[in-house]
């Protein structure tokens, strides 16, 4: 089943590229949506795809990688959204 969550995430994000590798990440498993770094304590997500990948995407954020990580996030999930994406993009 195709989900949309959209994600507040906390924690510790060092650099921009904490966000181009979990473009990566969404791209290889076909998750379209788009990531903006608030501060470098903060993130907002829209994730969009299979439930279970996006699933493994939000796990993923707390594993984290040598850029940054989160430590807890809120997380909304919904089966009905307006917006259909057809890309992930990295907004600033």
């Amino acid at each position: 089943m195709r989900v949309q969550a959209h994600v507040v995430g906390y924690g510790r994000v060092k650099s921009i590229l904490w966000a181009y590798a979990l473009k990566e990440y969404a791209q290889r498993h076909n998750i379209t949506g788009w990531v903006k770094i608030v501060s470098s304590e903060s993130v907002e997500l829209v994730l969009q795809g299979e439930k279970e990948k996006v699933e493994m995407l939000v796990r993923w954020m707390y594993t984290g990688n040598q850029y940054g990580r989160i430590t807890h996030a809120k997380v909304e999930w919904s089966t009905n959204f307006s917006t259909e994406y057809r890309t992930f993009t990295v907004m600033r």
